[in-house]
């Protein structure tokens, strides 16, 4: 194998570790953004329910 294979497959691997890494903190994020948008669901649906029963819409 060349230097500039070996320099290659170098550059592949690195770039392979950081998605690795990307895709783990992405992971752990998940449930968070998840949780976050399902308590903004939950207000909206507490705000637009309440604008019906007071017959604002």
């Amino acid at each position: 194998m060349t230097h500039r294979h070996t320099k290659t497959i170098s550059k592949k691997l690195r770039k392979l570790a950081g998605l690795a890494r990307e895709r783990e903190l992405f992971t752990h994020q998940s449930p968070q953004k998840l949780r976050i948008l399902r308590e903004h669901a939950l207000i909206e649906s507490a705000i637009s329910f309440y604008r019906v029963f007071r017959g604002e819409l």
